[in-house]
């Protein structure tokens, strides 16, 4: 690959992945200080929008020399007039996957929903991380390898090097003459992805040269019909949705398997953009498919609590109610953030009339609302008739208009604001508490 090849294929990625322009987003560089991040921070300045990026470089504390890292990537960034946070991290190990969880953990924590994180991952990282998965274990989802891009807690996380090989990217460096890193711990076979770097793939491409392309192709074959199964799989779900984000597991519950595990999986993955281990699934059948009506089990998975209310499974953040008090503010399209989640306003055939003054509020005593061709509720009594968990409501978005409340994003819209597309343009409101 040349390198306006190399470069058109960066900036095609990150347009491809901005609908509403490259300057609608913030670009956040995950900044190692190795070859491979460096050549995507200078990418990211030069054809990003000016002003739009910033990176973050996580300080793991397991090397001699973490500090000087740390340094170099802020004089990198100094030079190029961006600005870089470190995040200082202590992981409970020094395993590849502790240092792993501390540094998304750090990058999550440092970004916002209009952000995109930008990775650099390269199809050598895929060929490592597919023969990786393959002798642990996995499944077709796994063999598809890294995706290109993902939901990253409330960001977007973004690889826009990953059909590129390591030599394409040294061969760039080369050119344009960068500074980088060589951590020392890449040379550690105690490592399974550094034993696999240095004895597994060497051999494998001395026979076959194009092994990195070809299994770059193969990964992409399997992305694909993976997409396809997902949109049979989300077809599904749309019919088991509860109010909340929650999961009809008696609906569930009466799927054959494998499907109900595959839908199981992906409702999961679609709520926390985290995948669900194969022990987790079977936790989740065990403690609350086949659990009594009235047990309320609360299931641990990473910083996720799966719990169970009636006949609905939801996702809930460890520190549900740790969210900012944020009391109002304007409801915007195409969503709008509040109190750790997102209001998403899409245009439909039919539902909400967003006319000026509607602003998204807390929920105050008191309150009720007249859905369309119902009677008049307080909410209250709207969310317990809607399934709503008790430890969503107090965080729950409610849409007034001159003290009216007008909508509950996710359960209803009052009656006086319902109208269809070809009066004015109509919305759908729906509510993810994360």
């Amino acid at each position: 690959m040349t390198t306006s090849k190399l470069t058109q294929h960066f900036y095609q990625c990150c347009v491809n992945h901005s609908p509403q322009g490259l300057a609608s987003k913030g670009w956040v560089v995950a900044l190692s200080g190795g070859l491979d991040s460096i050549v995507l921070l200078h990418l990211a300045v030069k054809y990003l929008p000016a002003g739009s990026v910033r990176a973050i470089h996580v300080n793991h504390h397991l090397q001699e020399k973490s500090d000087q890292w740390a340094q170099f990537c802020l004089d990198q960034c100094a030079l190029l007039s961006i600005t870089c946070t470190v995040c200082d991290v202590y992981p409970a190990s020094n395993s590849e996957l502790a240092a792993r969880d501390a540094r998304l953990e750090a990058i999550q924590s440092c970004v916002g929903a209009s952000d995109c994180v930008l990775m650099a991952h390269h199809a050598n990282d895929q060929l490592e991380t597919v023969l990786f998965r393959l002798m642990r274990g996995t499944g077709a989802k796994g063999l598809a390898g890294i995706p290109v891009s993902r939901r990253f807690g409330v960001a977007t996380l973004l690889r826009p090097l990953l059909t590129i090989t390591r030599t394409e990217l040294e061969t760039y460096a080369a050119e344009q003459t960068f500074s980088w890193i060589d951590d020392p711990s890449n040379a550690a076979d105690d490592y399974d992805r550094n034993y696999i770097r240095h004895h597994v793939i060497p051999p494998m491409v001395e026979r076959w040269p194009k092994a990195v392309t070809r299994l770059q192709q193969t990964t992409q074959y399997l992305a694909d019909q993976q997409q396809v199964l997902e949109s049979y799989l989300d077809a599904d779900l749309q019919s088991m949705a509860l109010a909340g984000g929650g999961l009809n597991i008696e609906l569930l519950g009466g799927v054959a398997h494998p499907r109900s595990i595959a839908l199981l999986r992906r409702w999961f993955e679609c709520q926390t953009g985290q995948p669900l281990s194969a022990l987790a699934v079977q936790e989740v059948f065990e403690r609350c498919i086949a659990a009594r009506a009235d047990a309320q089990p609360q299931i641990n998975v990473g910083g996720i609590v799966l719990r169970r209310y009636r006949q609905g499974v939801y996702c809930v953040p460890h520190k549900v109610n740790d969210v900012e008090d944020v009391r109002s503010q304007a409801l915007m399209v195409p969503f709008t953030d509040w109190r750790g989640g997102r209001i998403g306003v899409t245009a439909s055939s039919e539902g909400f009339d967003l006319q000026p003054g509607v602003e998204v509020v807390a929920r105050a005593d008191g309150m009720s609302i007249k859905p369309k061709n119902r009677p008049t509720k307080t909410l209250k009594k709207l969310f317990q008739e809607a399934g709503v968990p008790p430890w969503l409501r107090s965080n729950w978005p409610i849409c007034v208009r001159q003290n009216e409340v007008v909508a509950v994003p996710g359960i209803c819209v009052a009656e006086s604001c319902w109208i269809k597309s070809e009066e004015k343009t109509a919305f759908t409101l729906t509510w993810r508490a994360f």
